[in-house]
């Protein structure tokens, strides 16, 4: 978020406090559910392992196993399983 704030020309904190307020989530909030979108894109077309999803989404597998867990109750294996 630091590196996106300072794009914007604003503080962190400022930033943080802004985006809160237009989109009702948080930044983090935000992009865990981009990264967790594309990386279903990525594992129903089914031409991308579990590693290189996690990859071009930019978590480590087991971030991105966590975030599925989480969301989704499946893990990425179980959900490219699935769209098969």
């Amino acid at each position: 978020s630091a590196k996106v704030a300072e794009a914007v020309f604003m503080s962190r904190s400022n930033f943080l406090r802004h985006f809160s307020r237009a989109t009702g989530q948080s930044f983090n909030q935000y992009l865990t559910s981009l990264r967790l979108e594309k990386a279903r894109e990525f594992l129903a077309s089914g031409n991308f392992s579990v590693q290189a999803a996690s990859d071009k989404v930019g978590l480590q597998p087991a971030q991105l196993y966590r975030i599925f867990k989480t969301h989704l109750k499946l893990s990425p294996s179980e959900y490219k399983q699935l769209k098969k």
